[in-house]
């Protein structure tokens, strides 16, 4: 689960509630317990109040591990800014795992997986989320007492939580990177069980014969040490949203970090190379994914939940690599001068594209947004050649708008197609897109436009 900081009553993409009594924190109850616990729940929440009565330990206070309750450790970690994270599984006696999709597995009905988060070795929050018998899932999270002997359901999360700087997700945070996948574990998968080790690994399910199809040869990602790591890193921070069946309302999405099992042959055959670097036209979605990774703040972060600190040894592994697979790419665009007063002949059809498209209505660029004005085709070409790319995480890509002579260059033409590097796909998803004549025009005089 991720985490979102906000205020308690915004929507899922906007929600932390502040929870919990500890200094540091915004004052909000947790669920009240009374001696039975059984008291009202304001939150809705019916799950079990306690850790203790989730299956987790049979000695919460000590810490005994619950019978059959295994730990495990994934094989890319999470960034957690620096939280040191504890994971373990308990999976019904009797059941298997429907493994016959080995990049979606289905898990039995009353799987259970917990994830601790600790700081300076004291935990702060244990997760949980559970198969139901209906199928569906329950997750929510438990913060843990001042004196760590039990941990309380906070359902609507906790902003700095012990005091510190870790905030607690509420449920629906944990939702937006729990669906991307079908059945909702993500560190518990065949990919990230592939590792050398103690407690439950890929070897140790096949051993149990707890896989309905176990796989046909060991599962291991491609490359040297530096492309495995940053495929590792990737799949475990990104993947989970950059999946090839994954779509999103709002923006195509045209990377792919979730590494396929069928696709690991070698590197050049993983999901992450191929939408990264066959199927790019320059470098620049590399810059993209850097540039994201080392933002915080804002919805261009990468994740862009449960993190206000830059992973610098995250940053370092990905950066290592990328620098290796760079050679493959032509270079990043590089913003020209253009003459002030230079004129590409031909706007006027492009401006007659986008007024079709309503790019020129008062709540798109006939208003300025972005600070385009596509009011007239005099100020369409006037805020366009020329200039730097500005906006939504476009600002920090060194990208022209229009930069005449090169429309595989452009941000103009680039955000005409699904996936742009930053921003969204131009016009937005809920309008009919351009036609790929439409698109062709604007390829031409891009091309053409040389003042």
């Amino acid at each position: 689960m991720k985490v979102l900081k906000t205020s308690a009553v915004v929507w899922l993409a906007l929600g932390l509630a502040a929870c919990g009594s500890d200094p540091g924190s915004t004052q909000q109850p947790a669920i009240p317990v009374g001696t039975a616990g059984t008291a009202p729940d304001p939150t809705g929440f019916d799950g079990p109040r306690l850790l203790s009565q989730t299956g987790l330990y049979s000695d919460t206070a000590a810490r005994s591990l619950a019978p059959g309750v295994i730990p495990y450790e994934p094989l890319g970690q999470l960034w957690a800014d620096g939280a040191a994270k504890q994971r373990w599984v308990s999976l019904p006696a009797g059941t298997l795992i429907d493994s016959s999709n080995m990049d979606a597995w289905r898990y039995p009905s009353g799987t259970k997986v917990w994830k601790e988060f600790a700081l300076d070795g004291i935990p702060i929050e244990t997760r949980l989320i559970e198969k139901l018998p209906d199928g569906q899932w329950r997750m929510v999270s438990y913060a843990w007492n001042a004196e760590r002997t039990e941990a309380h359901a906070v359902p609507l999360g906790v902003v700095n939580a012990a005091g510190t700087a870790h905030d607690i997700p509420d449920t629906e945070a944990c939702k937006q990177c729990h669906e991307g996948v079908p059945d909702r574990v993500l560190g518990f998968t065949a990919v990230q069980l592939s590792r050398a080790g103690s407690g439950m690994t890929m070897d140790r399910l096949i051993a149990e014969g707890k896989l309905t199809k176990p796989p046909a040869a060991p599962i291991q990602l491609p490359g040297d040490a530096t492309a495995q790591a940053a495929l590792a890193y990737l799949h475990a921070n990104c993947g989970h949203c950059h999946r090839p069946d994954r779509k999103r309302a709002d923006r195509e999405i045209s990377v792919h970090f979730w590494q396929e099992v069928g696709a690991l042959a070698d590197v050049e055959s993983t999901a992450t190379y191929t939408s990264l670097v066959k199927n790019k036209t320059s470098a620049l979605w590399l810059d993209s994914v850097l540039t994201r990774m080392q933002k915080r703040g804002g919805i261009q972060q990468m994740p862009p939940l449960a993190s206000k600190q830059v992973d610098a040894a995250g940053v370092a592994t990905v950066t290592a690599w990328l620098n290796q697979i760079r050679a493959d790419l032509p270079p990043s665009p590089r913003l020209a001068p253009v003459a002030p007063s230079a004129r590409c002949a031909g706007v006027e059809q492009v401006f007659a594209i986008f007024e079709r498209a309503a790019c020129r209505s008062a709540f798109c660029h006939g208003a300025g947004t972005g600070e385009l004005d596509f009011t007239t085709p005099e100020q369409l070409h006037s805020s366009m050649v020329g200039v730097r790319a500005s906006g939504e995480g476009c600002s920090d890509l060194p990208l022209p708008r229009v930069q005449p002579g090169d429309p595989e260059h452009s941000l103009l033409l680039i955000k005409l197609r699904p996936g742009p590097p930053c921003g969204k796909i131009m016009p937005p998803a809920a309008i009919q897109a351009l036609t790929a004549a439409d698109v062709q025009t604007v390829s031409d005089w891009i091309l053409r436009c040389t003042p």
